[in-house]
């Protein structure tokens, strides 16, 4: 991989240690118990951050987080949009072609005879769970932005905070653990392989924002 320094070649490090902490539980708990597991708590402060929190991996938000990079760098805001799309694209893909029959937690759970918890205001979905396309959001979004970040504390803050979005889809009970993981893998890989075409595409335009090109018109 084409990496621009160490700082981005130790990010991808800590997101194997987070997936690959994050596989081990599912693997040792399997898929219902590392579910109930981490869905075990909840309290009106926490529904209330939650509910936010996951609207970060919206396709809305990601529009907007997107757009606002114009007014700082074109090539950041065009990486954005694209590994959002792209991410996105391969989320529904696979959810709605190839693993068409899995079922979200609400809807899985009725068929054991078990009814979960419902966080106030939030609708549960009953299909297409796997992958989590919020998380795919929030990876694309969150990690591919810090790929472009020289600090290694904000880099580091900004993958646990997508990491942090894909819980919140187990939180409000809207996807399983491995769904979640999933999503993150694909949010992964979209960052690499655009951020490693766009470094490589050279243009003095890319480097400039939206007010540098209206003041030379």
């Amino acid at each position: 991989m084409n990496w621009s320094n160490f700082g981005n070649r130790s990010q991808l490090y800590l997101y194997y240690l987070i997936a690959g902490i994050s596989m081990l539980f599912i693997l040792i708990n399997g898929k219902v118990d590392s579910f109930l597991k981490l869905y075990s708590f909840h309290s009106d402060f926490l529904n209330s951050i939650m509910k936010g929190i996951t609207f970060l991996g919206d396709g809305i938000f990601a529009l907007f987080f997107a757009f606002i990079f114009i007014f700082y760098k074109l090539r950041i805001s065009i990486f954005l949009l694209a590994n959002w799309l792209i991410s996105g694209l391969l989320a529904q893909i696979l959810k709605r072609y190839i693993f068409t029959d899995e079922l979200r937690p609400l809807a899985f759970f009725k068929q054991l005879g078990i009814n979960i918890y419902q966080v106030p205001g939030i609708e549960l979905h009953s299909h297409h769970s796997f992958p989590s396309g919020h998380t795919a959001t929030a990876f694309a979004l969150f990690f591919g932005l810090s790929l472009f970040v020289k600090n290694q504390w904000y880099k580091s803050s900004l993958l646990l905070f997508a990491t942090l979005i894909g819980y919140s889809r187990i939180y409000l009970g809207q996807h399983f653990p491995a769904d979640v993981v999933a999503g993150s893998v694909i949010g992964i890989f979209t960052s690499i392989f655009l951020y490693n075409r766009l470094t490589n595409w050279t243009s003095p335009f890319l480097e400039k924002s939206i007010q540098m090109i209206v003041r030379k018109l």
